[in-house]
């Protein structure tokens, strides 16, 4: 709860609290996907934040390769944040700059080694503190020092939704498509 005192929340969001969420799966380049698994805040805004509508049974998620494609997908984490972005009388835009301001305003982010998170969903023989392909390309996550960036307003995205589109997922963010296709 320091971290709530240290950054309090602007009341025209009107959440009572920011979320706290880890950077495990909090991902920069994917807007509204903040991680899903641990949240922290006050019971009335995770009971708002984790009370979307149905979905319905048509809803069905597939592995992409094109970055452009995995963005169409209903990706729990995104669901579940635009939904409530929206009932909270926020006018989702679906780019990366207003992510990076919810996440500057709504949320605080995390590293999971800040609490010791023990993850064996994934491949837990492995280290995850020491880096992970994702930390570097078009899947990066956020992390406490990248957030507190976002935070202080020092940074933008620098790339666009477009430019990421045309990529595949996991492919590094200085790539330039018209270079690959040349090789």
């Amino acid at each position: 709860s320091d971290l709530l005192m240290q950054f309090p929340v602007n009341e025209s969001t009107g959440q009572r609290e920011r979320f706290v969420v880890v950077d495990f799966a909090t991902r920069l380049y994917i807007p509204y996907h903040p991680s899903d698994i641990m949240m922290f805040g006050t019971t009335a805004d995770l009971l708002t934040y984790w009370s979307p509508g149905l979905c319905g049974p048509e809803i069905t998620f597939e592995v992409c390769e094109q970055f452009g494609e995995m963005l169409q997908q209903p990706t729990p984490e995104v669901v579940l944040c635009r939904s409530y972005l929206q009932r909270t009388g926020t006018r989702v835009t679906g780019d990366l700059n207003q992510w990076w301001r919810m996440l500057a305003d709504r949320f605080v982010v995390i590293d999971r080694d800040m609490i010791d998170l023990f993850w064996p969903k994934y491949n837990y023989n492995v280290d995850q503190r020491l880096g992970m392909l994702w930390d570097n390309g078009n899947m990066a996550l956020c992390h406490f020092a990248q957030w507190m960036q976002i935070y202080s307003r020092g940074v933008m995205p620098s790339v666009t939704l477009d430019q990421l589109r045309r990529q595949n997922v996991h492919d590094p963010l200085e790539r330039d498509q018209s270079d690959a296709a040349a090789a």
